[in-house]
């Protein structure tokens, strides 16, 4: 995939980044079966290791939470701040996931 336009507009870009993502699980898909992390799951990303993303990445991210019930919105919000706090304290939030093969949820 080559290197989007400069005046490519924000839905021309989120579309091109939805097509390295899906090409991405496409060829992910095999070793997802054994993977630790889920839905929901950040541990490995925020606490473990080091993952950045682009701004349009936390845009896309953004407007995937929009999208949600207010309800969903509310508790999704209140568990990003939860683990901020938790973070900037320098105390790990271990993903269910990877400890009891639970999914992890907000």
């Amino acid at each position: 995939m080559e290197a989007p336009e400069p005046d490519l507009s924000m839905e021309e870009k989120r579309d091109q980044l939805n097509e390295i993502y899906d090409e991405f699980e496409r060829k992910a898909a095999s070793y997802k079966t054994d993977a630790a992390c889920g839905k929901g799951c950040a541990y490995c990303c925020t606490d473990a290791g080091s993952i950045d993303i682009t701004t349009l990445e936390g845009l896309a991210i953004r407007q995937e939470i929009l999208r949600l019930p207010r309800p969903l919105q509310l508790k999704a919000k209140k568990a990003l701040a939860r683990d901020i706090i938790k973070r900037e304290k320098g105390q790990p939030n271990p993903c269910q996931q990877s400890w009891g093969r639970t999914k992890a949820t907000f």
